[in-house]
């Protein structure tokens, strides 16, 4: 009957120590390679496979260590927005918010992207779709 006890109560202590699968765990922004001036889109291709790199080329994003995003275009401040690393589950993801009033080009990047790989020269992320698609960004230096 002891084990019966022991067992049961281990069994409860595991469950209370589980993760949600989707919840979303802020982490300290101002760590890692992605704070720090001059990122550039190295690619991005959006969830019908259509390249849109070609619509960023003007553009500098700097992620600064308080959570904000500056963009630059031409070296001239053109927006503003918020950045933060999330775990949700076992991901490490990028959650990105810009304020671009009505330029809806840059909606594309308002998203918690899925980090693949990242360091001081390239940062590779990925949002997957429910439908099976799925849109990915490079970031570089």
């Amino acid at each position: 009957m002891k084990y019966y006890y022991l067992g049961f109560i281990v069994g409860i202590i595991m469950l209370s120590s589980c993760v949600a699968e989707n919840s979303l765990d802020p982490i300290p922004s101002g760590e890692g390679p992605i704070v720090s001036n001059a990122w550039k889109i190295g690619s991005l291709i959006d969830k019908n496979g259509v390249d849109k790199t070609k619509y960023f080329g003007y553009y500098k994003f700097n992620f600064l260590e308080n959570g904000n995003i500056e963009v630059l275009k031409n070296n001239a401040p053109n927006a503003k927005g918020k950045w933060q690393n999330l775990i949700d589950g076992n991901k490490e993801k990028l959650q990105i918010n810009l304020d671009f009033q009505n330029y809806y080009l840059f909606e594309e990047l308002n998203e918690d992207w899925e980090y693949l790989s990242k360091d001081v020269a390239k940062i590779t992320l990925i949002k997957n779709s429910g439908n099976s698609s799925s849109r990915s960004l490079i970031l570089i230096k």
